[in-house]
């Protein structure tokens, strides 16, 4: 059989539509890629029913695709009963008694060469019709894209949480390793974003098996200042800083604040007339708070958030929570905008601080870098040019995603 027959189910734990945001980045640009090979049946939750509305954008790359709605308080009651029965919330929250029944019916109905999973809680799906079928059918290869350790992501939060969330976080981290672990054990191929993240996994879980690294890319010509729509040239005495993200992540929330309070003070002591700007989607009330800070603008939805990228002079990344490969730091980067981030935004992208970007993990270090390229445009530029340069040679979707076909075709 032609590897372009042959036909993949994709289950993903959010719609990938549209791409603007991490893991719907990389879960679009799988299926972007995937499509021209394979013949794709798409399985996705929706946060909110506007998103069902994005089906048609999704049918252009997809044979089929079937969507269904996540009520976020139906899904922290099943996450409680999880926890309760001894399993991860996590496993709880994106089970979807519908989406199981439209699953089982195709898996029992159809052939398919490969089950294509993205986040670890969508095998909880897997793990139920097989349990229940046993050997009556053969099985379809099953690759797993868990992106993150996931764990260490809920044993990050425990760090920086009160005393009864800390607990709770605890719990999480173990459970959600455990289920990990006994996916990895049952799928054929287990992916992950960066070297970093699948050396964690084989070191958290002692004995994994069949781990594959899949970088993220970025769509350089799109993220351009040479592509771009020309209605907002940038100023070249800009004092702009930036952060670009989804606003309602907890790690997003919890770095802007930091950076809010903390670095931009010094700043502002230094450059009185330095504005920060965070832009992005649903911003959380306590990132609309900062919006009433002198000098700092919320703005929310963006049609499009390039002409922010090219109005700034630098981009910052101050996140002290964070797993995989931040996409915000390689389109600002692609953008040719100098990017100051910590060293938890960097894991997993081998830039060189200093020729790329600037590290910096206290106040004042990432205060520091930021007025160096407030006030020095020539270095700015300079690091700028290098920034898109590194991304150019170092992230590729083309060169990513020919690896996740090949492993995709030898799925067995």
């Amino acid at each position: 059989m032609m590897a372009e027959n042959k036909k993949i189910l994709f289950l993903a734990h959010r719609i990938p539509y549209p791409p603007n945001k991490g893991d719907k980045i990389r879960t679009f640009n799988e299926i972007k890629y995937l499509s021209e090979s394979f013949s794709i049946e798409l399985m996705a939750l929706a946060d909110k029913k506007s998103d069902l509305g994005f089906k048609k954008n999704l049918e252009s790359y997809c044979h089929r695709v079937h969507l269904f709605p996540l009520n976020p308080v139906w899904g922290k009651l099943r996450g409680v009963r999880s926890l309760l029965a001894g399993n991860s919330i996590s496993e709880g929250y994106f089970f979807q008694a519908d989406f199981y029944k439209k699953l089982s019916e195709l898996l029992s109905r159809k052939t398919y060469h490969a089950v294509f999973c993205f986040s670890s809680p969508m095998a909880a799906h897997v793990f139920k019709f097989y349990s229940q079928q046993g050997k009556r059918l053969e099985r379809p290869g099953l690759v797993m894209d868990f992106c993150d350790v996931d764990s260490e992501k809920w044993r990050q939060y425990a760090d920086r949480s009160s005393f009864l969330l800390r607990l709770l976080y605890k719990v999480e981290a173990k459970r959600v390793l455990a289920f990990e672990k006994k996916t990895n054990q049952f799928f054929d191929a287990s992916v992950f974003v960066s070297e970093e993240e699948s050396r964690l996994f084989i070191q958290r879980t002692g004995d994994a098996k069949k781990v594959h690294t899949l970088p993220n890319g970025v769509d350089h010509t799109y993220f351009s200042c040479d592509t771009m729509p020309l209605a907002s040239e940038p100023d070249p005495s800009s004092k702009i800083i930036m952060f670009a993200g989804a606003m309602d992540y907890y790690a997003n929330v919890e770095g802007v604040e930091w950076f809010c309070k903390a670095v931009f003070p010094f700043i502002r002591a230094r450059i009185p007339e330095a504005m920060f700007f965070i832009v992005g989607n649903n911003p959380h009330f306590r990132v609309r708070r900062l919006g009433n800070l002198k000098n700092v603008v919320v703005t929310g939805f963006v049609e499009d958030i390039r002409p922010y990228y090219k109005r700034a002079r630098v981009c910052v990344v101050p996140l002290r929570i964070a797993r995989g490969i931040q996409n915000k730091v390689l389109e600002a980067m692609a953008m040719e905008k100098p990017v100051v981030l910590t060293s938890a935004a960097l894991c997993g992208i081998p830039a060189c601080p200093g020729e790329h970007l600037f590290l910096a993990d206290t106040p004042t270090a990432f205060a520091h870098d930021v007025l160096m390229l407030l006030n020095d445009k020539e270095l700015a530029v300079k690091t700028g040019n290098s920034a898109r340069k590194f991304t150019k040679n170092n992230f590729s979707w083309k060169l990513s995603m020919e690896k996740l076909k090949t492993l995709l075709n030898n799925a067995s």
